[in-house]
């Protein structure tokens, strides 16, 4: 039986600067262990180190998850 799975990314602050001018194009890759190919991805933003996202994310997931699973957050930029 599959099941919904909804995250929500809201916002990130006060992220590392990556480019040269001091702001980043923060986004954020989405996926539920240990299936890693099934990925979502927020909008980029761009010259930014406060993004406010505000996306929602479903996966439709087997009823046998584990509820002893590692969350990872990671803001790509």
């Amino acid at each position: 039986m599959l099941l919904q799975l909804t995250v929500g990314v809201i916002q990130a602050s006060e992220l590392p600067a990556m480019d040269m001018c001091g702001t980043s194009d923060p986004y954020v890759k989405v996926y539920v262990m240990p299936d890693k190919k099934k990925k979502m991805e927020t909008k980029v933003h761009r010259k930014t180190l406060d993004p406010v996202f505000n996306e929602t994310f479903v996966f439709k997931v087997s009823n046998r998850i584990r509820y002893d699973t590692k969350e990872e957050f990671n803001v790509d930029s």
